[in-house]
């Protein structure tokens, strides 16, 4: 059973998912699997080795172009039923989530910077429509969509894929950023948003690529090398709302700068994050959803770097445990 427990000293919060590490690892890390077409779950073909998929965009054949399936060895599971317990200070509780793997591409060797912004579009239409769908449950309050490109950024698997995790809460990193988001909104009535678009438009310094309804810059606070981040120059709070004219120049631009980080620095590890609004939230002038790639630095995936909420598959007891033994 999943774990919930809340660090009384700075608010964040622990997941622990001790299922989790029966994944099959395909990184040659820890195990020594080698990943193929033949044994790769996520290739055409191999749709029975998967749990039944939620959702698939099809091409005009037989085939699909992208497949949405529950995450074998979920960090949150939809059946879970809310209970809480303390320990003095000390709090843990359970809840109703959700952990999905976006399937990007029937292919095992598939080379993105050869893809054209229709591939990242329908990438993109699965995941304003898998936000729309879970939003029906009450009882899930932020969605965080990640993808960890390459061993080093925290894959397990090298088909490309991306991953949705619904949690029922809102992590400790997303409201103090919503805090200052709407603290600065109220004090200049514009949003920081806003005001870094300009700034980074009047001193073009830092703009890797731009188009009608996007901007990608390397921004002012970047905390890996060549981090770029995608802001909206006309803002919406929520990207569940985008509408497809916005997501056809957000696949222009994000295609452009994937083909130019990989022209310089080659097929590197990453960390790509959507940031959105909670649910609990009412849409602020404050907020929009922007991107961030990060290429891959230490450890961390994208949930960890997007959320501050860290995954931990042993819990302390058990590490305690086999550590007394020594």
């Amino acid at each position: 059973m999943t774990e919930i427990r809340k660090d009384p000293f700075s608010g964040s919060v622990v997941i622990y998912s001790p299922d989790r590490e029966n994944r099959p690892d395909f990184t040659g890390i820890k195990r020594s699997i080698e990943l193929s077409p033949e044994n790769c779950p996520f290739c055409e073909g191999n749709e029975d080795m998967t749990p039944p998929e939620i959702s698939r965009i099809s091409d005009s054949g037989s085939s699909w172009k992208i497949r949405v399936i529950p995450n074998k060895f979920p960090v949150l599971n939809v059946e879970e039923k809310y209970n809480r317990t303390d320990e003095g200070v000390l709090e843990k509780f359970t809840g109703a989530g959700a952990h999905e793997i976006i399937i990007e591409t029937p292919s095992h060797f598939e080379d993105i910077t050869l893809r054209d912004p229709d591939y990242f579009k329908n990438i993109f239409i699965t995941y304003r429509d898998r936000i729309r769908d879970l939003k029906k449950d009450f009882r899930l309050q932020y969605i965080q969509i990640f993808k960890n490109h390459k061993a080093s950024a925290g894959a397990t698997i090298s088909h490309h894929h991306s991953q949705l995790i619904a949690l029922p809460f809102v992590p400790e990193e997303v409201e103090r950023k919503l805090t200052l988001l709407k603290a600065f909104y109220k004090k200049n009535n514009i949003s920081l948003f806003s005001e870094i678009i300009s700034v980074e438009l009047a001193h073009k310094k830092r703009i890797v690529s731009e188009n009608n309804g996007f901007i990608a810059v390397a921004p002012w606070y970047s905390r890996t090398p060549f981090q770029v981040s995608i802001y909206q120059k006309e803002g919406y709070s929520r990207f569940e709302d985008v509408e497809d004219g916005d997501l056809k120049n957000l696949s222009e631009i994000f295609s452009n700068v994937m083909k130019k980080l990989i022209s310089a620095l080659g097929d590197i590890p990453f960390n790509f994050v959507l940031y959105n609004l909670p649910f609990t939230e009412k849409d602020d002038a404050g907020f929009n959803w922007y991107i961030e790639i990060l290429p891959a630095i230490g450890g961390t995936g994208g949930f960890e770097a997007a959320t501050g909420t860290y995954i931990n598959t042993v819990l302390p007891e058990k590490a305690a445990e086999i550590l007394k033994k020594f």
